[in-house]
């Protein structure tokens, strides 16, 4: 039972890893489409460079601190 288990497991990666060298290939000379800022990044963050929008903000006290 466990040495069936592991030969499927083992099928299984060598299609994906074969899968992996198609996709490596494919994508190699071509530039996949990059995501914008706004997909990674929350809208309502951004906006916060405005100093209207900035203004109050050190009352929500510190969200990342520097440790150098």
């Amino acid at each position: 039972m466990l040495q069936s288990l592991l030969e499927e497991a083992t099928d299984i990666m060598l299609k994906l890893q074969e899968e992996h060298k198609k996709k490596l290939a494919e994508y190699r000379f071509s530039t996949p489409p990059s995501e914008t800022l706004e997909t990674i990044a929350n809208p309502s963050i951004l906006k916060l460079t405005e100093e209207s929008d900035k203004a109050g903000m050190y009352l929500l006290g510190p969200f990342f601190t520097n440790a150098n």
